[in-house]
């Protein structure tokens, strides 16, 4: 059994289309990897960057993280991308790219994934649809899914999506497996609360 709980964390499309809208059209995975270094420096922030640079670490206690993804985000991302700006609602806007400039995003997931010892899921039909919409189902569904031969992992959705949390907070007693939901910024306040425990308990010893 190990030492400490590992977690699995599915960032949602909006944050990856939020890091990529950040990077700007025409970017490449090293430029994406040059704010992953520099957000190391800004330890105590919580913009996307921040998000992914805790992720690719250990959580403060020692539990391993993994980031995973599925078939279906992937997708939703590359149609996201080429899908035009300005559309009505933020749910029908997408960043107005080319198939090539949307290509990086993907290459992003893939480096995520990977560098975490991460997978990515096939699709999978949905979860919790409703309260949820199908897009949003596809996402837990992929959370899930991970590593079902064991309920030891606790499994975390990052989103900018407040509705799509809220829809979940009336129903979070009865998910199977457990999951839980919090926006980026949430995680990021986690992260810091658990540094802090783990430094004044050190001190103490």
């Amino acid at each position: 059994m190990p030492q400490h709980t590992p977690y699995v964390v599915v960032p949602d499309v909006n944050v990856y289309l939020t890091a990529a809208r950040e990077l700007g059209r025409g970017f490449t995975i090293d430029d994406f990897q040059n704010r992953l270094k520099e957000a190391k420096s800004r330890r105590n922030e919580s913009d996307v960057f921040c998000t992914f640079a805790t992720l690719l670490e250990p959580f403060p206690d020692g539990s391993p993280i993994e980031i995973c993804s599925g078939t279906h985000i992937l997708e939703t991302v590359a149609y996201k991308a080429k899908q035009p700006k300005g559309q009505g609602s933020a749910e029908d806007s997408g960043l107005g790219w080319s198939f090539d400039e949307a290509q990086p995003i993907i290459e992003m997931i893939y480096s995520l994934v990977k560098t975490t010892g991460g997978v990515i899921m096939p699709r999978n039909g949905a979860y919790l649809n409703p309260p949820l919409d199908y897009e949003d189902g596809s996402v837990m569904k992929c959370l899930a899914d991970v590593h079902p031969e064991s309920a030891l992992y606790q499994r975390i959705c990052l989103t900018y999506d407040r509705k799509m949390i809220q829809a979940l907070e009336p129903r979070k007693p009865d998910i199977i497996p457990p999951m839980t939901l919090m926006t980026p910024e949430q995680w990021c306040s986690k992260i810091r609360a658990e540094r802090f425990r783990v430094l004044t308990r050190s001190m103490k010893h």
